[in-house]
């Protein structure tokens, strides 16, 4: 008696099998992404940061922002001695309906020992290190997420993921969760978006200058309007620093 073919058996008990891996990793096209990998000439003069995604707004540059390369690539380098910072002109008003995720690589030069601004769409959404303390705000309220020391984004990258599901935000850490907290009405965001440094508040006079600074560099900024799975984080993890978080 012949034997039944066994590799048709075992191709197609594979394909089962990885077909819901490949559904849960599967990722959404991002509203608007920022690889930081060069600067360019504006067209109106002044200094600009391609972007992609759906978006593919440019970031604008003000004051001094360099861009550096290690084994993983190029990024952005912020530092407190040489101030500057960059402009994201998207209004997060217009293409969020309240469920979206922020996702972004960072490197801590070393301790902060001010504040320092990674995301900031005004005071209505707020990614920054603060002194020890990384700190995520929703609406101007610092105590809605306090993390950790963080310190451990010292040295090597880190990816950072802000997922706000409607219900609830969390923060994640290399896709692991480090805070969470329940969502907090944001009634408006600015019609742009802080990378690095933030400019003087408006309604602030005493205010001039670049001001929270961040020690240090940041890789790319991806913003999706859905809330990514755990699942998913882990798949950007692992595509964008398959060796690991140190760099």
């Amino acid at each position: 008696m012949m034997c039944p073919p066994l590799p048709r058996l075992v191709l197609a008990f594979a394909l089962v099998l990885s077909s819901p891996l490949r559904a849960v990793e599967s990722l959404p096209q991002p509203l608007a992404e920022w690889v930081f990998d060069r600067i360019e000439a504006a067209p109106a003069g002044g200094r600009q940061i391609p972007g992609g995604g759906l978006l593919a707004v440019p970031a604008s540059v003000t004051g001094n922002v360099e861009i550096t390369a290690d084994k993983f690539g190029k990024s952005v380098m912020f530092s407190p001695q040489q101030p500057g910072f960059l402009t994201l002109p998207v209004d997060l008003n217009k293409h969020l309906n309240g469920i979206f995720t922020v996702v972004t690589w960072v490197r801590l030069q070393a301790k902060q020992d001010d504040n320092g601004t990674i995301f900031r769409t005004g005071g209505a959404f707020t990614l920054r290190v603060q002194h020890a303390f990384l700190n995520l705000a929703v609406d101007n309220d610092w105590k809605a997420i306090l993390t950790g020391s963080s310190t451990q984004l010292i040295g090597g990258w880190s990816m950072l993921a802000a997922v706000n599901s409607g219900n609830e935000i969390t923060l994640y850490l290399d896709g692991v969760e480090i805070a969470r907290h329940a969502m907090l009405n944001i009634r408006k965001f600015d019609p742009v978006i802080s990378v690095g440094g933030r400019p003087p508040m408006p309604a602030n006079p005493n205010e001039k200058g670049i001001l929270d600074i961040f020690n240090g560099s940041i890789r790319s900024i991806t913003i999706y309007n859905v809330a990514l799975s755990v699942a998913q984080l882990k798949a950007l993890l692992q595509a964008a620093n398959p060796a690991g978080s140190a760099g």
